[in-house]
């Protein structure tokens, strides 16, 4: 049985509070929120500690290491209490799955656009020593201010390739 969050309002992290639901997935929720010392907008992902996934902790710590290169989100607190884990990061705009949804196709130089962008961004995960794991256009995210840049997202089923600077056996991952 999940314990996530269902109360606009609630308090995490003793600064960002719960606005509404925005998004879930098979591992968590993800809450628009804000922070009440600035009134920041904020996105809160919560993952039940009941659920036995324990995926959020990797993404924030990916997050952490990727972080400052464009088009990776910034975690601005991370925490655990006896029912959730929670992640707080920058709030971000619409995915590219929502955006085909509405606009049915894109043209072809915002497909070249995004297409690099997309690319960059696992190259940067990749001479980094990560594999994403998880890439679909649910995982790319517009910036909400930055609106030409493209972010990727949901990094908890992200692994290393590369042990003491090599590549790891194949099935080792």
């Amino acid at each position: 049985m999940s314990s996530y969050v269902r109360e606009n309002n609630t308090l995490i992290g003793r600064k960002y509070k719960i606005l509404n639901k925005i998004g879930s997935g098979a591992f968590g929720i993800v809450y628009k929120g804000e922070n009440i010392l600035t009134k920041e907008l904020v996105a809160i992902k919560v993952e039940s500690l009941a659920d036995k996934s324990r995926l959020l902790k990797n993404e924030v710590k990916i997050c952490r290491y990727l972080y400052p290169n464009k088009g990776f989100v910034t975690i601005k607190w991370f925490g655990i209490d006896n029912d959730n884990a929670y992640a707080v990061f920058n709030l971000l705009g619409t995915s590219l799955d929502t955006y085909m949804e509405r606009l049915n196709r894109f043209s072809l130089r915002t497909t070249m656009l995004l297409g690099i962008q997309m690319i960059e961004r696992i190259k940067v995960m990749h001479n980094n020593g990560i594999l994403h794991r998880d890439i679909k256009p649910d995982n790319f995210l517009m910036g909400k201010t930055d609106t030409d840049t493209l972010y990727i997202i949901d990094f908890g089923l992200s692994k290393t390739y590369v042990k003491n600077g090599e590549h790891i056996k194949l099935g080792g991952m």
